[in-house]
């Protein structure tokens, strides 16, 4: 093969795609990486919570962010959840719209998940600190669940002897 027969490459299609991907970095919202990191720290928190609720976590594979806010709902005794899970859906939603630059959601978003994190005189505002406070907060409100349904640890203790005894299915 010759020189003349090599295609040679169109720069114009590079060039182009590298403009497109520099736009999209510089439009990111700069509030992306604190909602992000929240987001998987509250994901962890759920994850340690269903651990404790249930039998045999390990049973149940991989699930999406808003499965395991529903199935929690599900199993734990405590009502006082549905506050707190309803602060996970707006920022799963919050989490989408900044993920995909949807800068007409972006803003509704941001300000329904931080008004589900409002308490008393909490009132965090929609800035880097202000969401990072808000998922503290919320963390906060997964763990004192965890922890204040005492009582149904006791109820578990003995449904989770008799998982690992083993129902001959596994």
């Amino acid at each position: 093969m010759t020189d003349a027969e090599i295609p040679k490459p169109d720069l114009d299609v590079w060039s182009e795609a590298f403009h497109r991907f520099g736009e999209a970095v510089r439009a990111v919202d700069p509030r992306t990486l604190a909602v992000l990191a929240i987001h998987f720290a509250v994901e962890q928190e759920l994850d340690v919570c269903l651990d404790y609720f249930l039998a045999r976590p390990d049973k149940l594979g991989a699930f999406k962010f808003g499965h395991k806010v529903r199935l929690l709902q599900a199993v734990c005794p405590d009502p006082y959840l549905d506050y707190f899970a309803a602060s996970c859906v707006a920022l799963d939603y919050l989490r989408n719209s900044l993920a995909h630059n949807n800068l007409r959601e972006i803003e509704g978003c941001m300000r329904r998940f931080l008004a589900t994190t409002e308490s008393g005189g909490f009132k965090p505002m929609a800035t880097a600190a202000g969401i990072e406070a808000a998922g503290k907060s919320l963390v906060s409100g997964l763990t004192f669940i965890r922890v204040e349904n005492f009582a149904y640890a006791e109820l578990k203790s003995p449904i989770t002897k008799l998982a690992e005894q083993g129902d001959g299915t596994d």
